[in-house]
């Protein structure tokens, strides 16, 4: 199926979710989204999403780019009160990464993850405004 570029834009972004590329020149090094949360009825609640930086790119900082672009654009987003994020408990690097931008833990639970491994789910949120 042949998309209009207007079509690939909106994929992209949206009144409800927003992608960010990470360049190295015109490489792409890494990828983040945020999309309204669809287990928060209310549409006030974003998650940070599909977040991925090429194994040779991580370790440098980068991260910090990436949440604070979906965390600027959250926030110029009126329908937005709060933020959440999970990672496996195994990402040390993206807990530090959540912590660093203010994120309190929320929870956890089991979860089957697509490659087949069953490990928690760690949750955390931010306020933006109440």
């Amino acid at each position: 199926m042949s998309r209009r570029p207007e079509q690939w834009q909106e994929t992209i972004r949206g009144q409800s979710h927003q992608a960010f590329g990470l360049f190295d020149g015109h490489r792409l090094i890494g990828m983040v989204a945020s999309f309204t949360w669809r287990n928060d009825p209310t549409g006030q609640t974003a998650v940070l999403a599909m977040s991925f930086i090429l194994p040779e790119n991580r370790g440098r900082g980068l991260s910090r780019l990436l949440y604070e672009a979906r965390l600027d654009w959250i926030r110029a987003q009126p329908q937005f009160t709060r933020v959440v994020v999970s990672h496996r408990a195994s990402n040390e690097a993206s807990r530090r990464a959540n912590q660093r931008h203010g994120f309190r833990l929320t929870g956890r639970e089991p979860h089957t993850w697509p490659d087949g491994t069953t490990e928690d789910e760690i949750w955390y949120e931010l306020r933006i405004r109440e």
